[in-house]
């Protein structure tokens, strides 16, 4: 398309593209790299220039909304993304160790009440119950094979004095009932709000508390995307979504391999008025792609020891 190159790989996964007058170092060779004429990057006015580093991050997002709302649309699958609007009263898994395990609570049984308060179709009540609770003490009523059960649970206490104000109790999604358009589209723009601070909040853990264990590597982000195709088109495009939208927040860190880095190099370029030295930024970049290289492989290697694990444990079964 004019004189835009486009190339579609064997294995399209990513993407790269090259700015003719913007040199990028570890890029590989750039043909067009050192132009100077008035059609470079350079020579645009610096709105235009953030908006042409910002696309990527841009079509990311956009994809994420636009994704969101035929899912809304159309009937969002089971996700937690939506819970408790779309928790049943049925529990499906119990938290090792924890309160309500402790009490006998088994999966498949049916909550019914929480302090008195019905919650059978209202899921919602029983998180907003649990969250207001200032007794340690919490009764619960219970349906077992048609059998009725009460349970008393005492909250334990945590270092600060605070009850832990949660039971371990997870319950069985629903698919949530298709939306019209216009509210689809409201409720698309609040759960990309939800990923995003999710994600935020996901790269604070591993930045504070030097911890990966909410952080995937390219290997299970490539086997999460096989097991959503094999569930069908609506968890795959829910799975795209979320990857889209987590990318662009990644991606806009004002990390100089980034696009959120090199929009913060031009702006600060534009405000002393000059390039920052070539040199300056070639150390920057190469001690970047260290990083960010490394965590990857260090990603890598702990979603492949995570799998062999795993492959054992069926073998090997405790």
């Amino acid at each position: 398309m004019g004189d835009t190159e486009f190339v579609l790989s064997a294995i399209p996964v990513g993407g790269y593209l090259e700015i003719a007058g913007s040199y990028e170092v570890g890029q590989g060779e750039q043909l067009h790299a050192q132009r100077t004429d008035d059609r470079t990057l350079a020579s645009k006015s610096l709105w235009k220039q953030l908006f042409v580093i910002l696309g990527g991050i841009i079509s990311n997002a956009l994809f994420a909304y636009l994704a969101f709302t035929i899912l809304l649309w159309q009937g969002m699958p089971p996700t937690n993304l939506f819970f408790p609007q779309n928790a049943t009263s049925t529990i499906k898994t119990l938290g090792a160790g924890s309160v309500a395990e402790q009490a006998g609570i088994n999966p498949g049984d049916i909550l019914v009440s929480i302090n008195n308060r019905d919650v059978r179709t209202d899921i919602p009540a029983y998180v907003s119950t649990l969250s207001s609770l200032t007794n340690p003490e919490v009764a619960l009523v219970l349906e077992r094979q048609a059998t009725k059960l009460e349970k008393t649970i005492i909250l334990p206490t945590m270092a600060d004095g605070t009850l832990q104000k949660t039971l371990g109790i997870q319950f069985v999604l629903q698919e949530l009932p298709a939306l019209p358009l216009g509210e689809s589209l409201i409720k698309s723009w609040h759960a990309n709000v939800y990923i995003t601070q999710m994600t935020l909040s996901s790269l604070k853990h591993m930045i504070v508390d030097h911890s990966t264990d909410q952080v995937g590597g390219p290997l299970r982000i490539v086997a999460d995307m096989s097991h959503g195709a094999q569930k069908g088109w609506k968890f795959f495009l829910l799975f795209l979504g979320f990857v889209s939208l987590s990318l662009a927040v990644f991606n806009i860190l004002p990390f100089p391999v980034l696009d959120g880095g090199q929009a913060v190099i031009l702006i600060l370029e534009s405000l002393i008025g000059r390039k920052l030295p070539e040199t300056t930024k070639t150390y920057l970049y190469y001690a970047c792609w260290v990083l960010l290289l490394g965590l990857i492989a260090y990603l890598s290697v702990k979603d492949i020891m995570q799998f062999v694990r795993y492959i054992a444990g069926l073998l090997f079964p405790a």
